[in-house]
This record gives C-alpha cells, structure tokens and sequence, in this order.
C-alpha cells in the first residue's frame, strides 16, 4: 500500500511545485532563456557548451552560485486547489468547496513539472586555444500526469455521500535527483565563424522515484470498498530501505545508516555557434547585410543515462486482486485545515486502499 513514508517523499515535492506555481514570477537565479543570449552570464555555457562567456569566473554556493528552475503546468496551480470563501482560503477537500466548483477547474489529464539546477561549483577560464569550464551541479526533476477521475475520487469518493464506482488509469508522478560533474572545452575557429564545444559528465544519482497505476477500481460504499489494482512503484534513494507486515506486504520506508550512491552514469554536451557573416559574403544587397548580424546557435544536451544499481532500488506491484477496506474513509476538514492538513488526510486514506509487494520477478 502506499504508505505514509512514501507519501512524504513524494507530496512535499508537489506541494513545492503547486505552491510555486502561484507566484507571480518564476524562483530563478535566471530565466534560461533569457540567459542563452546574455554574453555576460557565464553559466549560460550548461545551456551551449560552445558559448563562451566574455571573460573567466569562480562561482560558490550561497555567494556567487547560480540557481535555475522551470515548471510547467497547465491546470495544477495553486488558485485551482484552495479557494477564497467567506474571506478565508479553503482547501479543495474542504465540504463548503462543491465538488462541481473544484472539478470543473480540472481537465481530462492535469500535467505538472519541475526542474531545479543547483550549482555547487564552478569556474571557467581561457586557456591558450580555447575555453575551459568545470562544474559541480544539484540536479532535480519531477512531474505527475494526474487524470480527472483521480480527483473526482479525492473529492466525491471520499466523502461517501452515496456508493459510486470510481475508474482511474493511467496515474503517474515521477521524481528523481542527482549529482552532476562535468568538464566543457570549446574553441573558435574565427577563419570559418565557427565556435565548437563539448561536455562531458559524470552522474551521480541520488533519488529515484517511479509510480504509475494502470488501472485502479474502487467500488465505494457505505459500508466498504472494494478495491481492484494494477500499479507498480520503484524506489531508490541513499539509506532507504523498505519495511513490510506480517502478510509479506509492502509497509513504509525506513531510513538506516548506511550512505550509498544510488546509480551512476554518464552524459555528454555538444554545441556550436556559427557566424553568418563568411555565408553572407555569396550573397549582395540587403540579404548580405542581414545575414552578416545573425549568428546561428545550436546545442544537444543531456544525452547520456543512469544506471540505477539494484542493490538500492526497490520495486513493487499491486496485481488485479480484489481488496475489501472497510471502516471510516471519510477525510472531513473544517476551517483550520491547512492544503498541508490534506494532504496528510488523503496519504493515510490512500495507504488503505493499494498493496503493494515486492517485485522479484
């Protein structure tokens, strides 16, 4: 069952990036994008390994470090999940919030997605034919594909008003973060207007979490559910480790002493930067004019992989078996609850209603 170990792992992240989409602007050392056309900033070689910044730098964390983050959403933000009532902030679970008001806000397939750049180190420096750059990054992405049906259960399942039945699939919410190492080397070639660069990285991963349900029925009623699931879940982290029950199932995570890397792998970065100007010298008049001010920019990045090590990765699986849940599953929340208090509420009725066992096929 999803337990409420697993459920720290994973809401806080979400909760982050919900939250975070309700500002009025983005939590970014920099935009990306307006960074990639800035000569000045120097980081803008993670983006093009061939582009070179105007002069050598050191940067630190917390004095000179670079933080970048991105999110994507398109109906996940934070005024679709609590509302203004009566001049207090209500939850989306709480009971004066209908569940056509909150439903109605919700699409068919509810997309959310982050990335967070942290760096750690880096420096950059010219050396006799070219540019050297090394950095130590903190990198991190997440995102969930949450179908209408999964919130119409939240919301009308929960409140066991009347018995229902209740079909989700296709449910999955992904997170994973890990160390990043490279060295980049570019260099100009100014009698053909070209700048070449590369990167290459070494991974280290620290966390890894997958979780996608097929296919989940919940006949809700009054008395009990009956629930029927397919759905499987990978887990690799340092020092976690899996607990389970008396019946062999999946139970929560725990977090023992010994540290360990969870994958490793590698990457590389290839970019150029080509000048339009020698291309221009063929043509007269004003296209020659024109192509002589634009530069071509070109980069393929973050090809490479993770081999998450099986000492440290744990998998699970529910299969289609019918479970009987019976007892209170009602998640009532007054005034004071918080989207937090939520949260908590939906992760302890959630680890009710899925079993998982180990994989070990």
């Amino acid at each position: 069952m999803i337990t409420k170990s697993i459920c720290t792992l994973l809401f806080p992240v979400l909760l982050f990036i919900l939250l975070w989409s309700a500002l009025p602007h983005r939590l970014s050392g920099q935009n990306s994008v307006t960074t990639y056309f800035m000569k000045s900033m120097a980081n803008r070689t993670s983006l093009n390994p061939a582009l070179q910044p105007e002069h050598s730098y050191l940067a630190i964390p917390l004095v000179l470090g670079n933080v970048q983050a991105d999110l994507k959403t398109n109906t996940l933000n934070l005024d679709h999940l609590a509302f203004r009532q009566n001049g207090d902030l209500l939850s989306f679970m709480h009971r004066e919030i209908t569940a056509d008001r909150f439903l109605s806000q919700m699409s068919a397939h509810n997309y959310v997605g982050a990335e967070v750049d942290y760096s750690l180190f880096s420096m950059g420096f010219y050396g006799k034919k070219g540019y050297w750059n090394i950095d130590l990054n903190l990198k991190a992405q997440g995102d969930a594909d949450l179908p209408y049906e999964a919130f119409e259960l939240l919301k009308k399942g929960f409140a066991m008003d009347e018995p229902s039945l209740y079909q989700v699939k296709n449910l999955r919410t992904t997170l994973n973060g890990y160390l990043e190492a490279g060295a980049a080397y570019s260099r100009a070639f100014p009698d053909k207007g070209l700048v070449a660069g590369v990167r290459a990285k070494v991974l280290l991963g620290l966390v890894n979490f997958n979780f996608h349900i097929n296919e989940m029925q919940v006949d809700a009623g009054m008395e009990e559910w009956r629930i029927r699931s397919k759905a499987t879940m990978q887990a690799s982290a340092p020092k976690l480790r899996p607990t389970y029950d008396k019946e062999g199932r999946f139970h929560s995570f725990k977090w023992d002493n010994h540290f360990n890397i969870s994958g490793y792998g590698m990457g590389i970065d290839l970019g150029a930067v080509c000048s339009l100007s020698h291309p221009a010298e063929s043509f007269s008049g004003g296209w020659s004019n024109f192509l002589d001010k634009l530069t071509l920019s070109v980069a393929i990045t973050d090809i490479g992989f993770v081999y998450w090590t099986k000492k440290s990765n744990y998998s699970f699986y529910s299969g289609l078996e019918d479970e009987v849940v019976t007892g209170n599953l009602v998640i009532d929340l007054d005034e004071s609850s918080s989207l937090n208090d939520d949260i908590d509420a939906i992760q302890d009725k959630l680890k009710e209603i899925i079993k998982f066992r180990e994989d070990n096929r």
